[in-house]
């Protein structure tokens, strides 16, 4: 009765695959040999085979197995049938489909019996495993009659349209839905499918690529069409699969098929429609949001490298779904199905993330995509990582973006408060001594790590939704930076660009309350599920600031207004700030073992830290409050932790979280404790130097030279002895001083004199009359040894705590302290190129109509050149698209590539001398103000108060009285002038006169200079002493000034109008230097 059964549902088939054969073929030949087969059954090798055996199933195996040997002298690709042996072949080859089809009739599957079930399933298998396969050369195996016969087994609507010629006994339906329970849940099944797509998908692109013949790749292309379409008629489908047996299904087609690299960019216009035909994109994003299944590891294919070609492959069924279009077009997502995408992708990105490295190691390999890769990777094509690195920048793209953070750019908040913009004025005095921290130190800033931060300012039920949905994205574009290593900086500057973002994303980090991030950066960052938020903000920001200028930041209020901005920068600085002070070390401090949270609480640090360093640079070059507001800098960057008496006591022993803020956040700390701090550094490193004095002799006039040859050679060790200077005329004769620190102050003073001069040409000056290193230096042979001997003498005088006013440009201080520069540094080197710049960067037209290219032309000794500031530059036009990269990569050229060699020298020489563990903590215009003086009215008073007298002058006498009433009601800019008449530098030293060395000296001369030649000292003494009664007449001599000794020879004038005229034109007139 079984053998019956299985013939009768046989013929069903066979009648139905007679019909499909007519399709194959038109070879009437063919037809008959066929037919032959399906004329009598009675009397067919097949009946006689199927009934020596026990009728289930197995004899059809055997029979299977043996017509198994026939196929493979079968032609492997279609052939024609115009010679005898070909038809002979194919006519086999529709033997063994017929043998297979009887094997797979539906009749065969009689669910009450194990044997029948897995008998049809195994024929089953074998099926589509040599539709599947490669032949012995590896090539792909193409069988025209095998998918067709496949195609319309996997068909339900195939089955029951034969079911009324099914014996009653036979259920056919219940028989399909059966099997292909048995066939889906086989693991061995989709990895056949998996290697068999993927070895078409290469062979397509390698048809495509050499573009040799459009019949074979159109034979490809249907073949994965109709695979696609068997794997998924093999299980029905469902836009939410919510039944456990459908999802099994999809998560074996998302590890096996959906994971082919580039499968869906192979696919032709049927193949797309295969797909959104059964809602594939939105089924794969669904079971791959779920956590459950990750975590029971049901996703195993997908790791590595590999989970971004399924995420490649999402990407390119939204491209290819019109719904999905539609939202991005509209930035509104009516279907959430994006929502569920961020999270999948988030998900994704993280598994290829634990194997991605920034640096190179034994482990790793360079990976086009990641950078650094450590984890499996797959045998594809060259360019297959090129397409896959463009397809991912979808993700980057500006509606998506939008797309993205849709609830935030959308969100209503409350109107933000715009500032006055400010005129652009440089800070006054008195600002900047404030701002340096030189005002009433005893009086505590505002800002404390208990008090910082805002509270709350929206209701939890407004800001809740929103801040979830933007965390969402914050999350992706964190896992896109930290996994897309090769693409990070175009991701971040991407979303710094997109309009509203950043200044939206401030606003509702502010109206949750900035206390709340405080607090996290205080313990752990990892620990805040919020803190992606500021992470994005602070990395984003960080990138955008180097690409504003002034106007940007101060006129049009962009990204935020001033008030924004100031509420940001305070924001920055207590949380960074509790993150160094709680931690010791960072914000990634005790970030425990997991190696995600360490990663993420460091990189939260980081960008915080940058993005405050950035700003608290822009605030020393122009404030954010304006001028003349008491309490500005104190408000927003000093921390009352940091001003007990003792901190800088704990900076000097080495306290571990002292030296922590020091190192990470010393804006916290007042400019006058990091001086203290710093001076105590080079006193501890002068004691362990002992004292050998260097003696070395120089000519006035060959000042440099001769230092050069004899300090040149000298290691940084014996540099920082004391040196004595001992001074030749042009005799060769001896000149009269004596060296106390202070004929070793004039030799630096001549020296810097000499190596400024324009004659050398190590330096040139820039139009506000600053110096940088010149690139015609290379006329003088040893320019860069030169260069390094002059770097060497300015750290020496900053070690030897000797101001000198240094004319340098303010980036070249940045490059002492390590820095790049960018474009806002340009304008102290070049002002009109900063203003042609900012033309073309503000310009509204097209910009390649100013006929631009990546090229600068230089003159150089007489003749102009052209240099390229990036290969190929001088056929690359400058448009609206490339400008900015061109103001750019400008500014890096003329700040950090023209004189690279020179500044390289002359930082080299000045770090050998002062290294940079000494200077770090400073910004480039404290290092200015630390080197050459600040730029201030100074204190009379202080100044008195730290004077020495010589001569028989004192305090008190009447002639000092006079000329400290005088320098009193002197006006600014002369007291500037008199402080360089006495010390060679305008500025007074940082800190105040007590930090002058050597110490401001009043000393007492003759009233001629023919008294002062006849006279004894005993002569002089007296007559010093007389003019303390008024005894004597009235001085008509100058006063004239030691600039080495910091000595100010002043005769005993009787009257103030004498006094004053005669200091005042000495002064102006610059006569009187003579050497003591």
């Amino acid at each position: 009765m079984s053998i019956q059964r299985e013939r009768d549902a046989a013929m069903v088939v066979a009648r139905a695959l007679r019909r499909n054969v007519d399709r194959v073929s038109a070879s009437l030949k063919l037809r008959q040999e066929f037919d032959s087969l399906l004329a009598d059954t009675s009397s067919s090798p097949l009946e006689k085979k199927a009934t020596e055996e026990t009728g289930d199933g197995i004899g059809l195996l055997s029979l299977f197995n043996r017509l198994r040997v026939v196929q493979r002298t079968a032609p492997t690709r279609h052939s024609t049938f115009d010679d005898k042996g070909a038809e002979k072949k194919d006519a086999e080859r529709i033997a063994l489909v017929a043998a297979r089809a009887l094997a797979l009739s539906p009749a065969q599957i009689d669910i009450t019996r194990i044997s029948h079930r897995n008998s049809v399933t195994v024929f089953a298998h074998t099926c589509l495993h040599r539709v599947l396969s490669s032949d012995t050369n590896g090539s792909p195996y193409l069988s025209g009659p095998e998918l067709r016969l496949l195609l319309l087994w996997i068909d339900k609507k195939h089955w029951l349209a034969h079911a009324k010629d099914a014996p009653p006994n036979v259920d056919l339906a219940h028989a399909f839905d059966e099997l292909k329970f048995n066939l889906t849940s086989s693991a061995d099944l989709w990895i056949s499918i998996n290697k068999g797509m993927f070895l078409r998908v290469k062979l397509i692109a390698s048809l495509r690529k050499h573009n040799t013949s459009a019949a074979a790749l159109k034979s490809v292309v249907l073949w994965c069409n109709a695979v696609l379409h068997i794997s998924l008629n093999l299980f029905s489908t469902s836009s939410r699969p919510s039944d456990e047996r459908l999802r099994d299904n999809w998560i074996l087609f998302t590890n096996y098929v959906l994971s082919v690299p580039l499968l869906v960019t192979m696919l032709d216009k049927s193949g797309l429609d295969i797909m959104m035909r059964n809602q594939v994109l939105v089924s794969c994003i669904c079971v791959l949001d779920s956590e459950a299944d990750f975590k029971a590891a049901r996703f195993e294919n997908i790791n590595g490298e590999i989970s971004l070609f399924v995420l490649g492959n999402l990407i390119e069924l939204i491209k290819a779904d019109a719904d999905m279009q539609a939202c991005l077009e509209s930035g509104r997502d009516s279907s959430c199905n994006f929502q569920v995408f961020f999270s999948t992708s988030t998900r994704l990105l993280n598994l290829c993330n634990s194997y991605v490295k920034s640096k190179s190691s034994n482990m790793t390999r360079f990976h086009p995509v990641l950078q650094w890769y450590s984890g499996p990777q797959i045998d594809v094509p060259a360019d297959f990582h090129n397409r896959l690195a463009n397809i991912l920048s979808f993700l980057w793209y500006r509606p998506f973006i939008q797309l993205a953070f849709e609830d935030l750019l959308h969100f209503s908040f409350p109107p933000p408060t715009h500032s006055t913009p400010l005129t652009k004025k440089p800070a006054t005095p008195a600002t900047f001594l404030a701002k340096l921290g030189f005002k009433d130190l005893t009086s505590p800033p505002p800002v404390s790590l208990y008090s910082a931060g805002t509270s709350a300012t929206l209701p939890e039920r407004e800001t809740t939704p929103l801040a979830i949905s933007t965390l969402r994205a914050c999350n992706l574009y964190y896992a896109l930076t930290r996994t897309l290593l090769n693409s990070s900086t175009h991701i971040v500057t991407s979303l710094c660009w997109t309009p509203a973002l950043l200044p939206r994303l401030w606003r509702l980090i502010a109206a949750q309350g900035t206390r709340l991030y405080i607090a996290g950066a205080a313990t752990q960052p990892s620990d805040d599920p919020w803190m992606p938020l500021c992470l994005l903000l602070c990395e984003a920001c960080g990138v955008l600031f180097q690409t504003l200028d002034d106007a940007d930041i101060y006129d049009r209020g962009q990204p935020f207004s001033l008030t924004e901005l100031r509420a940001l920068a305070r924001f920055l600085n207590a949380f960074c700030f509790a993150g160094v002070w709680r931690g010791g070390g960072g914000a990634g401090a005790g970030a425990g073992s997991d190696p995600a949270a360490a990663a993420f609480d460091a990189a939260v640090g980081e960008a915080a830290q940058r993005l405050l360093g950035i700003l608290y640079d822009q605030n020393m070059r122009r404030s954010f409050a304006g001028e003349g507001e008491e309490g500005e800098a104190g408000d927003v960057w000093i921390m009352r932790e940091v001003m007990r008496k003792d901190f800088v006591e704990e900076v000097k022993r080495g306290d571990e979280r002292a030296l922590a803020v020091l190192n990470c956040m010393p804006q916290c700390i007042p400019f006058a404790h990091r001086v203290d701090i710093f001076r105590h550094m080079v006193k501890s490193d002068k004691a362990t130097i002992g004292e050998i004095p260097m003696i070395i002799t120089v000519r006035r006039r060959n000042v440099l030279e001769d230092g050069l040859r004899q300090l040149g050679r000298a290691t940084p060790a014996q540099l920082k002895q004391t040196v004595k200077v001992k001074f030749v005329n042009e005799l060769g004769l001896a000149e009269a001083g004596i060296d106390q620190n202070g004929v070793f102050k004039e030799f630096l003073e001549d020296l810097c004199k000499r190596a400024f001069a324009s004659d050398l040409g190590l330096f040139r000056t820039t139009e506000d009359g600053n110096c940088v290193p010149s690139v015609a230096s290379s006329v003088q042979d040893d320019h860069l040894m030169l260069l390094e001997f002059v770097g060497k003498i300015f750290g020496k005088a900053l070690f030897e705590g000797i101001v000198i006013d240094i004319p340098f440009a303010t980036f070249v201080y940045a490059k002492f302290l390590g820095r790049l520069n960018f474009f806002e540094d340009l304008s102290s080197l070049d002002a009109q190129l900063t203003k042609n710049l900012l033309f073309l960067k503000h310009y509204d037209g097209d910009a390649s109509d100013l006929g631009l290219t990546f090229s600068i032309d230089e003159e150089v000794f007489g003749a102009v050149k052209s240099k390229e500031i990036k290969p190929g530059g001088n056929a690359i036009a400058v448009t609206n698209d490339n400008k900015y990269e061109y103001i750019h990569l400008m500014s890096d050229y003329k700040l950090n590539q023209e004189c690279k060699s020179q500044f390289k020298a002359l930082v080299g020489g000045f770090r050998s001398i002062m290294p940079l563990k000494y200077i770090h903590f400073f910004s480039p215009r404290e290092l200015q103000v630390l080197m050459s003086g600040e730029n201030v009215d100074f204190d009379v008073d202080d100044l008195r108060r730290h004077t020495r007298y010589e001569g028989g002058y004192f305090d008190q006498h009447p002639t000092i009285r006079l000329f400290w009433q005088v320098l009193d009601e002197m006006p600014a800019k002369d007291k500037s002038a008199f402080l360089k008449f006495v010390t060679s530098c305008s500025n007074p030293p940082v800190g105040g006169f007590r930090h002058l060395e050597p110490p401001f000296t009043l000393r007492y001369v003759a009233a001629t200079s023919q008294d002062d030649v006849d006279a004894n000292p005993a002569m002089q003494l007296g007559k010093a002493m007389g003019s303390l009664f008024g005894i004597g007449k009235d001085a008509t001599r100058l006063p004239t000034a030691s600039t080495c000794f910091n000595v100010l020879k002043l005769p005993a004038y009787q009257k103030k109008t004498s006094l004053k005229t005669k200091l005042t034109y000495a002064v102006k007139s610059g006569a009187g230097f003579e050497l003591s």
